[in-house]
């Protein structure tokens, strides 16, 4: 069986997103985004772009200019991936560590693709959203 043109865009897109290539990631990210963050805590809600693209630079080490990310450790084991031309599901470990914090479990990630193959909604589903919550708390 031949692989789907969008799990190959998926693992482009994880390996620029690792590196911390935010010029790759905003590319690659519709205008229009739509980025949703489970949860309770103060990085949880629905973002844009431009939000998406700030909340990666507070939390994630690989794209904090400021050298003091919130997350410590920020680690995304890809387990599966799944797609058509309008999706992209995936099966993840996330890994997370901070201060004395943990967030360790795997879950769903699903993306909507726009027509012109650019990420346009992200959601990201776990069992244990106060877990989650707890995390960033």
């Amino acid at each position: 069986m031949l692989e789907h043109p969008n799990v190959a865009f998926y693992r482009r897109a994880y390996e620029a997103f690792a590196e911390g290539d935010a010029d790759t990631i905003r590319e690659m990210l519709a205008d229009d985004l739509v980025w949703h963050v489970p949860g309770r805590h103060r990085f949880s809600g629905d973002r844009t772009k431009a939000q998406t693209m700030a909340l990666f630079e507070e939390v994630v080490p690989e794209f904090s200019e400021s050298g003091r990310p919130v997350i410590a450790s920020f680690i995304i084991e890809v387990e599966d991936v799944i797609a058509t031309d309008e999706w992209i599901v995936t099966r993840v470990h996330w890994n997370h560590s901070r201060d004395s914090k943990r967030f360790d479990q795997h879950g769903v990630e699903i993306y909507r693709m726009n027509s012109e193959g650019q990420i346009a909604e992200f959601w990201a589903l776990m069992r244990d959203t106060a877990a989650f919550d707890e995390f960033f708390t």
